[in-house]
């Protein structure tokens, strides 16, 4: 009896482990759509932040760049379960217009389910011709889907926005049955330390 409890134990405990832990997130292009450099639908997520120069003299690697041209780079981020987000990096080309890519003046998320919204003015850093990673706090974003737009206060013709990673840092909230598997182990583990209590007691 004593084996068959703390196999639950384990058992419920694994559950409900896995059950948190197997969170998958996939993206895709709701509004207007790249132009110009094709998305596998992996560019942005596949940990290659580029950071060579943009522009200028020097030949540039467009492999890990995802590319609007004149219009918001929108993205729509599904998570296979409820997750709450913590920061978001973007990283994206910023070389003062040098080939026509410019800095967007500002980035935003927001959630469908929670009614979440968020703006961040994004500020150039003095230089150019390189790849920036710009990070945001998100606290208090609880969703299964997150939308990111950056963009242009006023685009003109040709303005591109490129951007090459998106870094999601985030944790997986659990779900009722979770808890209840939570629960159910903690509740199994009371049981065996009560017994082995009421059996030293005894002796």
């Amino acid at each position: 009896m004593r084996f068959f409890r703390f196999s639950s134990l384990l058992l419920a405990l694994g559950l409900a482990t896995t059950a948190v832990a197997q969170v998958t997130v996939t993206y895709e292009f709701p509004a207007a759509q790249p132009q110009g450099y094709e998305d596998t639908g992996l560019k942005l997520t596949d940990g290659v932040a580029n950071v060579t120069a943009w522009g200028g003299s020097e030949p540039v690697d467009v492999t890990p760049f995802v590319g609007w041209d004149s219009a918001p780079a929108t993205v729509l981020f599904s998570f296979s379960g409820l997750v709450e987000i913590h920061s978001v990096t973007v990283w994206l080309a910023d070389s003062d217009g040098d080939a026509g890519v410019f800095l967007p003046e500002s980035v935003k998320f927001w959630t469908d389910d929670e009614g979440l919204a968020e703006v961040h003015e994004i500020e150039n850093p003095d230089g150019s011709g390189t790849t920036v990673g710009f990070t945001y706090s998100l606290s208090g974003f609880v969703t299964d889907e997150l939308w990111l737009q950056a963009s242009h206060t006023d685009p003109g013709e040709h303005q591109w926005i490129m951007m090459s990673e998106v870094e999601l840092n985030y944790t997986a909230v659990p779900e009722p049955s979770t808890y209840a598997a939570l629960f159910g182990a903690v509740a199994l583990g009371a049981g065996l330390v009560r017994r082995r209590f009421n059996k030293a007691v005894r002796k």
